[in-house]
């Protein structure tokens, strides 16, 4: 993430960071109302009341693990992430479209 961005999000007092937070559920009725975590850390859990979440998985890709089992295209880095998201995802549901006319 930019660190621009990352100064306006540690500045802005209505947002709270959570390292080392696994979301282990969620919960709610008709939208988000509560999040349960376990702290990475310590392993203990806790569950807050929270109706919107963002989670930033890490800017490097960790895609090892898949080489030899599914065709990799990971991105990482600073690209435009919206735009490419768009792009890639509208391939993606073409690819699907193709595999399911198979």
């Amino acid at each position: 993430m930019s660190r621009y961005l990352v100064r306006r999000i540690e500045d802005n007092p209505s947002i709270d960071i959570r390292t080392q937070c696994e979301i282990s559920g969620v919960e709610g009725d008709h939208h988000l109302e509560r999040v349960r975590c376990r702290n990475g850390e310590t392993g203990t859990e806790s569950v807050e009341d929270i109706r919107h979440l963002f989670v930033m998985t890490g800017a490097v890709p960790a895609t090892k693990w898949l080489e030899g089992c599914l065709a990799l295209d990971v991105r990482g880095g600073n690209i435009k992430r919206v735009a490419s998201a768009v792009g890639e995802g509208s391939i993606a549901v073409a690819f699907v479209h193709q595999v399911l006319r198979e």
